[in-house]
């Protein structure tokens, strides 16, 4: 019995997980960054590649590929995660000190700029 309630749990999470996209809609971005800017990071999920305080620069992109540092917003935040991965026009992301990705998936509109290290 708990085998078969795992087994739908799993099923409802990938079927919840793979309709986010059309169920959230068209993202509208509150920092839209036009051009390059420098941004400070706050936080310890990209340590050791970022480090909370640092300045870096931040560059807009037209496309974006797995092992890039991006800056995307969640709510009111920005946040700065590396892609791990791709779908269509869909990014996964992680911190790098984080231990496991994160739960959401990223549409590229959604994603501000690139991190340049």
């Amino acid at each position: 019995m708990k085998l078969k309630f795992l087994n739908l749990a799993v099923i409802f999470i990938m079927m919840l997980a793979l309709s986010l996209p059309v169920i959230s809609g068209s993202p509208v971005k509150t920092f839209d960054i036009k051009e390059n800017t420098r941004i400070k990071i706050t936080g310890y999920s990209m340590y050791p590649a970022l480090t909370d305080g640092e300045m870096f620069d931040c560059k807009v992109a037209d496309t974006y590929e797995t092992g890039d540092i991006i800056v995307f917003e969640k709510g009111n935040s920005m946040i700065g995660h590396r892609i791990i991965g791709e779908f269509n026009e869909f990014v996964f992301t992680k911190g790098d000190n984080n231990a496991l990705p994160d739960i959401f998936i990223i549409d590229q509109k959604e994603i501000i700029c690139r991190i340049i290290e």
